[in-house]
């Protein structure tokens, strides 16, 4: 009942490799071949910015390949991870002085234009969503001795963690397991069960965090700078193997006696919009004794068929247990 076809275009230690595809290969298609070759990856940079719980990033990935290792004209097919919960806004990639900015399109059509590109001889680039968390480009076009940069920006919500919030930057894709009725769909070529890792690629970060108190990483050591006010996070072993996930958790900015205000403003000329963003900490170490008491209500709404892991309604006074244990005595 499980898919035993092997693919060797992304690891569980690693993140995928550029895999040459065949003339006769077609977006869309599975690659049925015995003898596989790769563009070796050269090193992935993830960049960005946090701004409380927002975060804008950039992965930058960089292959290439000599006149040496092969002196044909390529195309390859790339598989790699994204949070399942990012929002991908550009996709950018330079063949040395040629850059390809993608453009969003229906499926059938982008993959009829990507084909009508490549019959044509032309440098081009396909990006399509396998599964929440995986995408497969295909680049054709690629020459010896000119090096391959594949740029993705993304921008992500925190997830909220006690005081403060994490966030994950995966650089691994998980094998999935499929049923037999499950080969035919898109999903099941985005995460193969037999897997490869470049033993060349080396993954490094560099993130700028404002309005935080402190960063750590369950995963990785991090090296830590102030500069302009602002926290600076590298890695502290500088470029590393990717052979697991990042994760990094991080608190907001607090005063020692009174509650801390973030404000910050963005301009987005595209839409004539702006936005801001205001985030308000309590104080580092609040005097009790002379707190002032709140009140807070809640609602409820419950639809008749959500129930419990017990199948049976859910107890209001249970759901609001937690919320009237942090409250004072003083307090409503």
């Amino acid at each position: 009942m499980l898919n035993r076809a092997a693919y060797e275009n992304s690891g569980p230690n690693g993140i995928g490799a550029l895999e040459i595809v065949k003339q006769e290969f077609k977006p869309g298609q599975s690659e049925q071949t015995t003898e596989r070759a790769f563009v070796p990856l050269k090193r992935t940079t993830v960049s960005g910015r946090v701004l409380g719980p927002l975060a804008a990033m950039k992965m930058v990935q960089t292959y290439g390949y000599s006149r040496e290792q092969s002196p044909r004209v390529l195309e390859v097919v790339y598989r790699f991870p994204l949070p399942g919960d990012a929002a991908v806004n550009a996709v950018r990639v330079r063949f040395g002085e040629v850059e390809i900015t993608a453009e969003l399109r229906e499926r059938e059509r982008a993959e009829q234009e990507y084909g009508e590109a490549v019959e044509q001889g032309r440098q081009a680039a396909l990006v399509t969503r396998e599964s929440a968390d995986v995408f497969t480009m295909h680049i054709a076009g690629i020459k010896p001795d000119e090096e391959i940069s594949i740029e993705t920006s993304y921008v992500q919500l925190a997830r909220a963690e006690g005081s403060g919030w994490s966030m994950r930057i995966p650089l691994t894709t998980a094998p999935r397991y499929l049923r037999s009725d499950e080969l035919p769909t898109r999903h099941a070529q985005g995460q193969p069960l037999a897997l490869l890792r470049d033993p060349g690629h080396r993954f490094s970060l560099d993130l700028t965090f404002e309005g935080v108190g402190s960063v750590a990483s369950p995963t990785h050591p991090l090296a830590v700078t102030i500069e302009q006010g602002r926290l600076r996070l590298r890695l502290s072993e500088g470029e590393v193997v990717p052979d697991r996930d990042c994760v990094l958790s991080w608190l907001p900015r607090q005063e020692p006696d009174r509650a801390a205000l973030e404000v910050a403003v963005h301009d987005d000329p595209s839409l004539d919009y702006t936005y801001f963003l205001a985030t308000v900490a309590p104080p580092a170490q609040p005097d009790l004794r002379n707190a002032v008491p709140r009140e807070s209500s809640c609602w409820w709404i419950t639809p008749g068929r959500w129930t419990g892991r017990s199948g049976r309604p859910r107890s209001r006074r249970s759901r609001a247990s937690s919320l009237s244990s942090s409250l004072e005595i003083a307090s409503r």
